[in-house]
């Protein structure tokens, strides 16, 4: 890395790279607490305890330009002020870990300066300043963007190139003994080398531990972490390919490789459980995102910043609910009203779409005595549908009345999806006919699509009873309209569970393929090609894929029966 220089700025203790020390003085960049105002500053992460933003600043020797991170670490809490009196701070932790790595052979992001200010011993500002590394892409991002433009064969090359790199990637931290105890794919960077190689850099060294290489144990807790993000993400066969990767050279791993990957997968099911719990507690307890509405008997809650509904309108909805004069119905039913409205929000003109349900008569109504059946249950559903990234589309609002415990009457705003229509009357419209070479591929990708849907949808723990075609929104993209996009809506019968059973997903199949039964653009090939995209890349034997096959089949028959003797007796 070079020379350090030391240096000491209105109080501030810096130790900056002597290549850069002239330079980040002339342009003012060590008192870093005010370089977040300059106009070139972009926020780029902000948390509890830290802040992340990116500068750019201009040699004045040659005008060159250069682009800095810079990271401050917050005032730590009262209970945390104790660890940080005698301790390293934060940032000279970070500093000297870079270090380390650097020693060891693995590649992290350049380090320009750390600084930290201590009055009575006490620590009271603290950062560090970074190189930024151009053409870089974190993990997740990579995963997410860039496999996605690839399919078929170019896609399991890429695979197939970029598992053992991140294998050797991961197995190198461990063998050194680095314990990153915040590991995911987002701190992990990807580097597209000229010669087309990738180079792989870690990141957010603050919570990097440094010790003795690491035990089987502490390797499993490490990956099981890190595996959370591409248990969803990647097919399992890439995650095996992965650990086959991993384990070459450790010989009681590599002899028992088989059952060390089924443990590590199980504790990943388990690590994704608990993580998505405590963030949908935090996301619908704490948010900053949300305000909370309480006034005349009715609650709920709004996007904070996003829906500016004017008063009069709150005021009326205890006796005359949320339809407005100039809405569209788009269903009236015995159990509810769904219309579309066009509002002013402050910062444009936006559509909406209204929930609105009846109370229920008889028994019913007696039901939802102290039970989350109305608008404040789907707002719940809805958010921890999108917080474990499901495509589920974003409720704007949420009111309730309820009379003694009683629901008397709900709400639910949700956003409109532009340009997107459900799922029924797309293949009505665009599968009917004959079709073209380039129709019956996309039908075939849609129908894998919506396979793998589901099965996420499954594998996430949620059920949808009323799942059906027209309760899933498809949106085509790309110039071509070659690439598309579902959106889930309706989560009245959505329901969490810890584990999906065989028999809940077999009937959550079957009342989908029976909505597509009675159109005549669906095919029993597609169907087959649905299923496929289900099933591939979940371990389940013959005799039992045999059983799932023929519990959707008995599914099918009983949703047709029942629509049957419905039309019969009416």
């Amino acid at each position: 890395m070079g020379r350090v220089r030391e240096l000491n700025v209105k109080g501030v203790a810096w130790r900056v790279r002597e290549e850069f020390a002239d330079f980040l003085l002339d342009s003012g960049a060590l008192e870093v607490w005010e370089l977040a105002k300059h106009p070139s500053a972009r926020l780029v992460k902000s948390g509890a305890h830290r802040r992340v933003f990116r500068v750019r600043l201009h040699r004045q020797d040659n005008g060159e330009a250069v682009d800095l991170f810079v990271k401050e670490f917050l005032l730590p809490r009262v209970r945390d002020l104790v660890r940080y009196l005698f301790r390293r701070s934060r940032g000279m932790r970070e500093w000297r870990t870079a270090e380390f790595l650097e020693k060891a052979g693995i590649p992290t992001a350049p380090r320009v300066a750390v600084g930290r200010r201590r009055v009575a011993r006490v620590l009271l500002e603290d950062c560090i300043i970074t190189e930024a590394v151009s053409e870089v892409t974190a993990l997740d991002v990579f995963v997410r963007e860039e496999l996605s433009k690839s399919n078929g064969a170019p896609l399991a090359r890429t695979v197939r190139e970029a598992t053992p790199v991140l294998a050797g990637f991961i197995r190198a931290l461990h063998d050194r003994g680095v314990l990153h105890r915040d590991f995911h794919a987002g701190n992990v960077l990807v580097r597209t080398e000229v010669t087309g190689g990738r180079r792989l850099m870690l990141i957010d060294l603050h919570a990097v531990k440094c010790g003795p290489p690491l035990s089987i144990g502490a390797r499993l807790r490490n990956l099981t972490q890190f595996n959370r993000f591409f248990s969803m993400t990647v097919p399992r066969t890439a995650r095996l390919r992965f650990w086959k990767a991993y384990v070459a050279g450790i010989p009681f791993l590599e002899r028992n490789w088989r059952a060390y990957a089924r443990l590590l997968e199980e504790h990943t099911a388990i690590s994704c459980r608990r993580f998505w719990k405590r963030r949908q507690k935090h996301c619908l307890r704490t948010n900053r995102h949300f305000r909370k509405l309480r006034m005349r008997g009715v609650r709920g809650y709004t996007v904070r910043g996003d829906i500016q509904l004017p008063e009069d309108v709150f005021r009326r909805v205890p006796s005359e609910g949320m339809m407005m004069p100039d809405a569209v119905v788009l269903k009236d039913s015995k159990s509810s009203t769904v219309s579309e409205q066009r509002i002013d929000f402050g910062g444009g003109i936006r559509s909406i779409i209204i929930k609105q349900k009846r109370r229920k008569p008889g028994w019913g109504y007696l039901r939802s005595f102290l039970r989350g059946v109305g608008a404040m249950r789907e707002w719940r559903t809805a958010y921890a549908m999108r917080i474990r990234g499901l495509p589920a589309v974003e409720a704007l609002a949420a009111f309730e009345r309820r009379s003694f415990g009683l629901l008397s009457e709900s709400c639910l705003v949700t956003e409109k999806v532009e340009n997107a229509g459900n799922l029924q009357i797309f293949t009505e419209r665009t599968f009917a006919g004959e079709l073209s070479r380039q129709t019956a591929r996309l039908r075939r990708r849609m129908a894998r699509a919506l396979g793998r849907l589901i099965r996420r949808l499954h594998d996430l723990g949620f059920t949808q009873r009323d799942l059906k075609p027209s309760n899933i929104l498809v949106t085509i993209t790309g110039e071509a309209g070659e690439d598309f996009r579902f959106t889930l809506i309706d989560f009245e019968g959505v329901r969490q569970r810890a584990r999906v059973s065989d028999a809940l997903r077999a009937r959550d199949l079957g009342t989908v393929a029976a909505n597509f039964v009675a159109t005549p653009a669906v095919r029993a090939t597609d169907m087959m090609h649905c299923l496929d995209g289900y099933l591939s890349g979940r371990s389940m034997s013959r005799a039992r894929r045999r059983q799932f096959i023929a519990a959707i089949r008995r599914r099918i028959e009983e949703k047709l029966e029942k629509w049957r003797r419905a039309e019969s007796s009416s």
